[in-house]
Order: structure tokens, then sequence, then C-alpha cells
């Protein structure tokens, strides 16, 4: 299996340095530095904020495919924090990126840490953010997708849910149950310029979603949907291109995942998410939890692998060859 990857993932390396450059933030926001700091209340500038990348551990993005195939597909794999459940966001953080990952899903009901016992929403005051946003900082991490029960029906409290996703740099702010006022969450997605994906049926989701925007879409959680009934094809076709983010929580489900994913040309955030309820002994599933994240993420790579070297196939075709006049010193 080894070899294997390593044979896709070289050639990516050489391809990326020549043409696409893979990089572990999304343009428009260098490094992956969170966003939109000045919302609310100012927070008093850092004394010694440490440096980007300071404490992250993980290889270049161009070695792993699951990382590679953020240019390369289009796909931003993270892994859900809220699966590290007797974790804060502290350690949790340094444990996913400790898997070679740049992308996290995060947690509103996970504890900041252990000096800040507060849940990541909105009412963390501007220091204990600041705490937050210099953490993702010294990994060099990402919150690509931020996971609420629901958004408030209080508008002046919807403002401050959306602020802060805002301000963690969130692209997708993953909502358990539909608003009540959808077209009231949507005018502030629009504002803020974050996504925010429902969670639910492909057939419940998507009749909420007539009239909507494009700021609004659906969170696929394919455990969910195979509980009830519904396949990985059944439910894409269903929501094609609405479709923001997708958990994973069974590793069968990957490969007919990037399959259909691939053939509808859609670019969800992929969530891998550790399915305890498969361990008989919590504890134990909690103390293998990493081992059983790096295997779904392995699994995940076994099933991209076609397609990713498929993609390197047609990008190398599309590369001139220089001749020796051409080359650079």
């Amino acid at each position: 299996m080894r070899t294997r990857l390593l044979r896709i993932v070289l050639p990516i390396g050489a391809i990326a340095s020549a043409t696409i450059g893979f990089a572990q933030a999304p343009s428009g926001n260098p490094g992956g530095a969170p966003t939109g700091r000045g919302s609310g209340p100012a927070a008093a500038p850092s004394i010694a904020a440490p440096a980007r990348g300071s404490a992250s551990v993980r290889v270049p993005a161009w070695r792993q495919l699951r990382t590679a195939v953020g240019s390369l597909m289009g796909w931003q794999v993270g892994v859900s924090l809220g699966s590290y459940r007797h974790d804060t966001f502290m350690d949790a953080a340094r444990k996913a990126e400790a898997l070679d990952l740049a992308a996290l899903e995060g947690d509103s009901t996970q504890k900041v840490s252990l000096q800040i016992p507060k849940s990541l929403d909105y009412r963390l005051a501007p220091g204990e953010r600041e705490a937050v946003f210099e953490r993702m900082a010294a990994l060099n991490v990402r919150m690509v997708v931020y996971s609420v029960a629901d958004m408030s029906d209080d508008e002046a409290i919807a403002r401050k849910q959306f602020e802060f996703a805002k301000a963690l740099g969130v692209e997708t702010v993953a909502v358990d149950r539909v608003p009540a006022s959808l077209a009231a969450i949507e005018k502030l997605a629009d504002e803020f310029g974050v996504n925010v994906a429902l969670s639910g049926s492909p057939k419940s989701v998507m009749h909420a979603l007539q009239g909507r925007g494009r700021r609004i879409g659906t969170y696929a959680d394919l455990s969910t949907w195979a509980r009830n009934g519904v396949s990985v094809a059944e439910g894409i076709s269903l929501v094609g291109d609405r479709l923001m983010a997708v958990r994973v929580g069974d590793r069968s489900a990957f490969a007919p995942l990037v399959n259909e994913l691939n053939r509808h040309e859609l670019k969800p955030a992929i969530i891998v998410h550790a399915d305890l309820s498969r361990s008989a002994d919590l504890q134990v599933g909690q103390r293998n939890l990493s081992a059983d994240l790096l295997r779904s993420l392995e699994a995940f790579e076994r099933a991209a692998q076609p397609l990713v070297a498929e993609r390197v196939m047609q990008l190398s075709r599309s590369i001139p060859i220089k001749g020796p006049d051409r080359l650079t010193a």
C-alpha cells in the first residue's frame, strides 16, 4: 500500500512545483489565519503570539493524499474534533493535526481547555477567543466546518454566532436543526460570507432549501443516511451541488462517496468521524481514537488513489515540456 501511494504522491510533488503550488490555506486567507477578529469587542494584542506553524508536526501537504486532494480534487479532508469527546479543543486540535491534517471540524459543545472550561461558542470573552486563535495559528490549521445544534431565533444572538464563526475563519456552519426563520439566517450568511449547511434527510433538506440562495446548503451525515435507507449515490443525486460538507463514520462509504463526488464534480469538505458505537468499551475506544481515525484516513486514501492517479495523468499531459534554453537556472 505504501509503495503504491508513493507512486502517486511523488508525481504530485513534481506537478505541484510546476503548476499547482499546493497550499494548505484557501486563497484570500494567507496561512489559513482566522479572519474577522475586528468583529465585536476588540481583544488586546497578544504580547508573545506563537509563530504560525510553530507547534505543527505534520508533513508537507503534497506528501499525503489526504491533503494533496485539496488542490487536485477540491476536497478538504479533516476530522471532527467532536470525535475526541473527552478532550478539550486545545488537545483535540493537536491530536488531529498530528494525523497530518490541516482542516478541522469544530464542535460548539467542546470545552476550550482546562484553563478555559467554557464551550467553544460566541460567549467566549475576547481574551479566551484569542487563545483559540493562537492555538490554531501555532498548529497552522483551519476550521473549515463548525458544528452547532441550531442557529438562534433571536437575530441578535444569531449575529453573534456568525461573528464568532467568521472570526475563526470558518467556511461552513453545520446546523443540526433547520432554523425557524431560514430567510433571516440566509441574510446573515450573505452578510458575513459564511455558509450554513443543514443536516437531515436529503429530501427534507432540499425541501427547506427551495428558494434559498447559494450560501445555504446541506451537511450530509452518511451514517444517518444509511440508517434511513438512503444510499450514497441516491443522496448525492438528490442534494447535488448544494452539498457543502459530508461526514463519514463508516470506512466502507469512502469508495462510493469519492466516486460520486468525482462523477458529479462536487467539492465539499470531507469530515472523518470516529463512530465509537462500534466499540463495546467506550473508554478503550477513546484511548485508541487517533489510531481509529488514522485507519479511516488510510481507507479514504485507498478509495481516492485511482481518481488521484487519473487526475495526475491529466495534469501531466497538460504541462508543457521546456527545452534547455527555457529552463530556469
